[in-house]
Order: structure tokens, then sequence, then C-alpha cells
């Protein structure tokens, strides 16, 4: 199996993943936090975005790894490259606080729109912190994303608030870009 993990095959990396993480006692294998944090490396460098959610949560809290908010931001990034809506939630959080990124509210709260809760008290949270205008800046970006990604947030304000975005410039989400 490992060596069908090594050649590339995604299929036998997350079950070598899933056995490093919970271990197999009728297999005699005992969980291994090395080996799962390779395996979930990989993973994640394979596009799964599961994989990648939960590699930043260990950079993030140094669980396994050494703590890097940078790289935690990293994953959790290329994450939501994939529009993963749980990835979407947590970048919120890292907009939000200015983990990993510049702190920027019109951000913390596309991302919190797009993770597509219809009860969203993330989302409701940071309004509250936000200008009126800076509220309707985000949900033009949550719905300018849905749009150009075709993926439709039935909880978005941009259904309440479908603003023109035709002439918003494209959103960088990336520190080096902000700069």
């Amino acid at each position: 199996m490992a060596e069908a993990g090594e050649r590339g095959m995604r299929s036998r990396k997350l079950e070598l993943l899933d056995l490093y993480r919970d271990g197999d006692a009728e297999l005699g294998v005992e969980s291994n936090e090395e080996k799962y944090i390779y395996w979930l490396e990989r993973t994640a460098e394979d596009g799964v975005t599961i994989s990648m959610e939960n590699l930043a949560v260990r950079y993030r809290q140094g669980r396994g790894v050494e703590k890097d908010l940078d790289k935690s931001f990293e994953w959790i990034m290329r994450a939501v490259e994939l529009d993963a809506p749980m990835a979407q939630a947590y970048a919120g959080e890292f907009f939000e606080a200015g983990l990993g990124a510049e702190k920027d509210l019109v951000k913390a709260y596309m991302m919190y729109d797009l993770a597509g809760w219809a009860d969203n008290e993330e989302r409701d949270e940071v309004a509250k912190k936000m200008t009126e205008e800076q509220i309707e800046e985000a949900i033009a970006r949550s719905w300018q994303w849905q749009l150009e990604r075709n993926s439709y947030r039935p909880s978005s304000n941009g259904y309440r608030y479908q603003p023109d975005v035709s002439d918003l410039e494209p959103l960088s989400l990336t520190p080096e870009s902000d700069q």
C-alpha cells in the first residue's frame, strides 16, 4: 500500500492517511503522528481539500508540526481557491484576526459569506465591526466570486443585494498582492 501511495495513487494515499491517523489493530498498525503528517501533506499536495484544511489547522495550532501561521494561511487559501466552504469559513477567521494575513474585515465577511451557511453567526458578528460601505463591498466580492466560479451560495447576502460586479477589479486574497 505504501508503495502504491508513493507512486502517486491518491486512493492509497488516503488509505495510508487514515491508517496512520487511527491505527488498525487487525493489521497491527498503531497510529503514528509522523507518518500521518507525511501522508496528510501528500494528499494536500494532491488537491484533497480536507487534507489542506487539516494541515492548516495543525500548522495554526502547532500539532505534529512547528507552529507556522504563514504555512497555515497558505494551506487554507489553497483550499479556498478550490472553492471549499469549510476552508472559506476558516479563512474568514484568518482575515478577521489578521493571522498570516493582513487584517481585512471585507475579506473576512466575504469568506464567511462564501462558507454558505444560512445562519452565519461569524459573518453577522464581523458585520458589527464594519461600515455599511464595507459590507456592501464584501457582498459584492462574494457575489463576484460566485459568478466567476458558477458556484452559488443560497445563504449569500448576494441574493438580497446583487450588485453590479462588472466594474470590480479582480480581488486577490494572497498577502503578496496586497503590497
